[in-house]
């Protein structure tokens, strides 16, 4: 990234004709925040017309503003630019000492008449991935320059990959490097030289029964611990591409590669799904090089000339290669490297039993060859299930070959090491127009994949060879409305040869009824013929022979979609496939009835495949659209057949379901919205001898007007599928960079800024029906917007926020969960209602608020907890007079704590907190002064107790002119408690430890000259928990 930025400071010319900053002396920050930014007007690219900038500095409180020297070129434009430089440092006695820095400009503007640049640059890179439960992502991390010109665009950074030629040479990735596409005469091009930001790869299975996720996404090496790439994925769900959103068909969670899909489509065992996706595993950086060439053939056709290479790099690699593990990949050639991941240790906490398998035995007693073992995720040949102790270690246990079918996830103590790889792709593709609407298309292409580019071992196998055709006509006019087509096409591949992306459509697999093979050799060869008649429909017929490894398929696929009058739209499909293992037969037939705005419609599937399996699907329903309505409401059957292994008299019956749907979405001119999205499923597998039961609901209802005074949301999501189950466990990253502490006085992890574990969810492989609820409601009252002037001041606000997830439930279990309830895994709701009085014309607010919680938490192994809280406060503020607040708070709270797991945890916690503060200012000086007071009783470890803290803060800010200030911030607390107790439950007085804690910040901010800001500030913390816990942070940050 750093060789980047040099080259974009050079075009920029950040670097010419000014002095280089100091950026080895600078320092900075963590955990600042960040000043905006001012503008400043920038130097020109080294090669073009000189422009200059004159900084001249203005006087503001608030900020410092740059204007720029009239250019003196013979034209007006001109180049806005502006950023920053900074480095930063953190020292404190736990975490030690971290220096960070970066750089970050925008620019835009005119180069020259012809020429524009913009961008956004940086050296920053952000970890943090969006969320994927919307449509639209934001670019939380796009940093990119790019010059344009009539005959070349240049982009540098993040940059897109679009190469669309031919059959095989489609690819879209992201990347971080550079981009040119450019004009030479008669050709057209581009070339690209970058670092992937992914590893692409794409997957197809079938659904589970009844499970809408999650769905697991690894890498190629079938490694979970990935960061898939935010925006790269595409899903597809039975040949349709579906859309992300929580409000449209599936979410996706990048930190931990997980898909769900939403009640818009139920999930089933003969659901066809495939996921392409771009992934980071840490293992290997990925170099990118490609170009592109292309011209026109005259006025007939186009030819294009494509060539792309990806390469793992070993230097620099996240993953560290010992020299044990380069040698080992050296002998391997193409094979698997794999290493036992057990090692010998007299301490370690698992037996070698009877030379065969490990036995987690942690109680050193017991005698044994003991090891320590390194697991690896391996569902191919795993022998072991990942289980979770009582104190939340995580151990393997060996499952027996009878019963691992019943697990999604096994393991072997083995370590795999990755080789790097390398893949390239060359291309040669056409077109040549014979006629009008008579077109030839062509592409031959070269693959080359190294499967190990440390070992020369089985490198006669990396070049693959594939060609494709086809030769179409769209437009054959036979009559005045009727018109006809036909393509022949042929492409055939080696065994050898692998493309970079998928180079065929998303059911093909599907169509021809086969499983996809790696190292198979491929020929297809179709002809089609079809014809379109206006105002009725259009109709295609297409022969194909497809020959995939030792296996031959012939085709017959016929199709046709149209419709009108009393049948606006009908379609149906036949596909017929012979081959030496037998028929394979698909009929597809749907049809709407009736003119208008209300249509009967049906559905029949039917799929064959001889001596193996049969099923016939079919629904029937109606649906309406008209103005802001769309409604649809359909029921259904299915009945599959399998082959028995008890009768000769062909397939039998093996499972009957039902199932419906209901959609309803629509709005009101009056501000209403409705949608409700219902699926149920009845399956009865007699096969297996199981029954399903699952339904899927979505209901979302809302009132929204400018003008009216009511606003209202409702959002509320059922589902009852299979789940696997999850626990929450701790790992331990060291004082002050963890977000929980332990508390060994209850047995708990407690949430603290300052802790030293980390949490985080893991699977335990455990699955069952589960019926999740999720549910949303928000109400407010805004009386100002009303005529009622005795109301006018007043603002009522309600919010009801809820989660259950468990086997089986009732009202009961949400409403008042019973402790121990082995079928609840969590039943969480809170409710929150707060009443605002803000006179306009009086300098004064009161809100009055009320809070009630309740959590019970299944996700510890160890057992659950039962967690209540009852909150209720009011809060006064009023300006006595100007520069003089006066703020009041009184808080009044009942906390109880109900545990399975330890005794120790039970607790109980009730009472108040006082808070009183004066704010004011004189000249350039700000006062914030605060007195504290509360106190509490309630019952823990079997014996009450009574505890009270008294308090005092202050808060001073002091301007230093219009370029600095200063701010320190100090705060004490005396807590004390009965009977001589050395500890408090964390509920106890705003979880503060006990007797003295002091706290202290001090934060300063200077501007420096035109173009330089410091920041420095000091935190401190002295209490039971943390003895002078002191940290530095600073900043310099240059602007320009």
């Amino acid at each position: 990234m750093k060789k980047i930025l040099t080259f974009f400071l050079l075009i920029t010319g950040f670097l010419h004709g000014q002095s280089e900053p100091h950026s080895d002396s600078l320092v900075v920050v963590k955990d600042v925040s960040q000043i905006v930014l001012p503008r400043v007007y920038g130097p020109l690219y080294l090669h073009f017309p000189q422009m200059d900038s004159l900084l001249i500095a203005e006087k503001d409180e608030e900020s410092i503003l740059f204007h720029n020297r009239p250019s003196k070129n013979n034209y007006n434009d001109q180049v806005l630019s502006t950023g920053s430089v900074y480095r930063s440092f953190s020292v404190s006695p736990l975490g030690g000492s971290e220096m960070t820095g970066g750089l970050r400009m925008q620019i835009q503007g005119q180069l020259s008449e012809s020429m524009q640049v913009s961008g956004v640059l940086s050296d920053e890179s952000s970890p943090i991935q969006p969320e994927g439960n919307t449509q639209s992502l934001d670019e939380i991390d796009q940093v990119y320059l790019q010059i344009s010109h009539p005959q070349f665009q240049m982009n540098a950074g993040d940059i897109e990959l679009n190469y669309q030629n031919g059959k095989y040479m489609n690819i879209s990735k992201r990347l971080i490097g550079l981009k040119n596409n450019f004009n030479i005469g008669k050709w057209s091009g581009s070339a690209v030289y970058a670092s992937s930001k992914g590893h692409y790869k794409q997957i197809e299975l079938k659904g589970s029964e009844g499970k809408q996720g999650p769905y697991f996404l690894d890498s190629k090496s079938g490694n979970r611990n990935i960061v898939v790439q935010a925006g790269t994925e595409r899903v597809w769900l039975n040949g349709q591409k579906l859309t992300r959103g929580e409000n449209h068909d599936y979410t996706v969670d990048y930190s931990t590669a997980e898909i769900h899909f939403t009640p818009n489509h139920l999930i089933h065992s003969d659901t066809d799904i495939l996921i392409e996706y771009q992934y980071s595993d840490f293992q290997y950086s990925q170099n990118v090089a490609g170009g592109t060439m292309e011209r026109n053939i005259g006025e007939k056709g186009a030819i294009s000339f494509s060539w792309l290479q990806e390469i793992d790099q070993t230097k620099g690699a996240a993953l560290n290669l010992s020299d044990d593990d380069i040698e080992l990949l050296n002998i391997s050639g193409d094979d698997i490297a794999l290493l036992s991941g057990a090692v010998s240790d007299s301490i370690g906490n698992y037996i070698y039993v009877g030379r065969e398998y490990y036995e987690y035995t942690p109680d050193k007693t017991i005698q044994g060859d003991r090891y320590t073992v390194t697991f690896t995720n391996d569902n191919v040949a795993g022998k072991y299930r990942r289980l979770i102790t009582n104190t939340g270690e995580i151990y393997y246990e060996f499952v027996q070959s009878i019963d691992r079918e019943q697990y999604d996830d096994l393991y072997s103590p083995m370590k795999q090491v990755i080789s790097p790889k390398g893949h390239q792709l060359f291309e040669i593709s056409g077109d040549y127009n014979f006629s009008e609407n008579t077109i030839l298309d062509f592409s031959t292409a070269v693959s080359g994949v190294d499967q190990n580019r440390l070992s020369s071992k089985n490198d006669n196998d990396n070049t693959g060879l594939a060609y494709s055709f086809a030769l179409s006509n769209n437009k054959i006019n036979i009559a005045e409305k009727v018109r006809m087509r036909y393509s022949l096409s042929s492409w055939q591949q080696d065994d050898r040869f692998e493309a970079m992306q998928r180079d065929r459509s998303a059911m093909f697999y599907q169509d021809w009824n086969v499983q996809p093979l790696l190292n198979v050799a491929e020929k297809n060869q179709a002809i089609s013929a079809g014809i379109d008649v206006e105002n009725l429909g259009n109709g295609t017929v297409t022969v194909s022979r497809y020959a995939y490894g030792d296996n031959a398929f012939n085709r017959i696929n016929s199709a046709f979609t149209g419709g009108r009058g009393y049948i606006p739209f009908v379609s149906a499909v036949l596909n017929d496939i012979s081959a030496n293992t037998g028929y394979f037969r698909q009929r597809t037939l749907m049809f709407d009835l009736l003119p208008g705005n209300l249509h009967p419609f049906y559905k029949y599937d039917h799929e064959e495949q001889e001596d193996h399996h049969r099923f016939d699907h079919q629904t029937v329903g109606i649906k309406y659209a008209k103005n802001r309505w769309e409604t649809a409401l359909g029921v259904g059957e299915r009945f599959d057949y399998a082959e028995s292994d008890t009768s000769t008299a062909g397939l039998e019956l093996s499972s009957e379901g039902v199932f419906g749907s209901l959609d309803i979405k629509g709005n009101t001119i009056n501000g209403w919205t409705q949608e409700i999205t219902v699926r149920r499923r009845i399956k009865n597998d007699i096969l297996n001898n199981n029954d399903y039961n699952f339904t899927l609901a979505r209901l979302r209802s809302s009132f929204r007007q400018p003008t009216h005074p009511v606003r209202w949301d409702m959002k509320a999501t059922i589902e009852e599928t299979f789940t696997e189950m999850r626990a929450l466990v701790y790992d331990s990253v060291g004082v002050g960079l963890g977000d929980f502490r332990y508390d060994a006085e209850f047995n708990e992890y407690i949430s603290d800024p300052n802790g030293e574990y980390i949490a985080y969810m893991i699977f335990t492989g455990d699955r069952h029906p589960t019926t999740k609820l999720d549910g949303l409601q928000l109400f407010e009252i805004d009386f100002s917007k009303t005529n009622n002037k005795s109301l006018k001041n007043f603002s009522l606000r309600s919010e009801l926020r809820s989660t259950i997830e468990g086997h089986v439930w009732s009202a009961n279990s949400f409403i008042n969960p019973d402790l121990g309830d082995t079928a609840i895994s969590r039943s969480k709701w809170s409710l929150r209602n707060e009443l605002v009085y803000k006179p306009l014309k009086m300098k004064k607010m009161i809100k009055v608020w009320h809070k009630k919680f309740r959590n019970l938490d299944g996700l510890d192994s160890r057992g659950q907890d039962l967690k209540q809280n009852d909150e209720a406060g009011v809060e006064y503020k009023k300006t006595v007079f100007d520069n003089f607040i006066m703020e009041y708070r009184w808080k009044y709270h009942n906390d109880k704590i109900e545990s399975t797991i330890s005794e120790l945890r039970e607790r109980s916690v009730s009472g108040h907190w006082i808070e009183g503060t004066a704010k004011f200012r004189v000249d350039q000086w700000q006062f914030d002064m605060g007195l504290k007071y509360g106190i509490d009783h309630g019952f823990m470890r079997d014996q009450e107790f009574a505890a009270d803290a008294v308090g005092l803060s202050v808060n001073v800010l002091k301007f230093i002119g219009t370029r600095g200030r200063i701010q320190s911030r100090f705060e004490w607390y005396n807590t004390e408690v009965s009977d001589r107790l050395d500890y408090l439950p964390p509920e106890a007085l705003n979880g503060l430890a006990l007797w003295h804690t002091l706290r202290s910040n001090i934060q300063g901010q200077w501007m420096i000259g035109r173009g330089f800001s410091l920041n420095l500030s000091m935190n401190y913390i002295s209490d039971q928990r943390y003895d002078n816990f002191l940290t530095f942070n600073g900043e310099v940050r240059a602007y320009f």
